[in-house]
């Protein structure tokens, strides 16, 4: 049977930041903000499958903060929401509205609480790179 949608109605939504904010009954809480270009419904697919094989641990600082709990005994449970939709789009003076639209979001974070690195920030835009190459 399959897992029923943690947005409700809103899985099949595409181009938008997500928020998941992981936590455990003693008192553990992080949140993770990422981004789907394509529909929420085949990001959150992956992120399942890293929370299900050990060997897919460090995909995601999500995946690896979750992994750490459960070796600690503990149950992470993780909510997930929309924080913003984009109307995407790539241009050569200012970049993906995706990506940028999800730097944002991590700048302002509550930092003590954020699991994304300075390295996510960084990275090449997935969507310039399927656009262009």
């Amino acid at each position: 049977m399959p897992t029923p949608c943690p947005l409700g109605k809103q899985c099949l939504t595409s181009n938008l930041v997500y928020r998941a904010d992981i936590a455990t009954d003693e008192g553990d809480h992080k949140i993770y903000i990422g981004t789907s270009g394509n529909s929420f419904k085949e990001r959150y697919t992956g992120h399942k499958t890293t929370f299900k094989h050990v060997r897919k641990r460090n995909t995601t600082e999500l995946s690896k903060f979750y992994w750490k709990l459960k070796e600690e005994g503990k149950s992470p449970t993780i909510k997930w929401s929309i924080v913003r939709k984009i109307n995407a789009g790539f241009n050569l003076r200012n970049g993906c509205t995706l990506c940028n639209t999800e730097r944002y979001e991590i700048a302002n974070a509550e930092k003590e609480k954020l699991l994304n690195t300075r390295n996510e920030r960084k990275r090449i835009c997935p969507h310039y790179v399927k656009k262009f190459f």
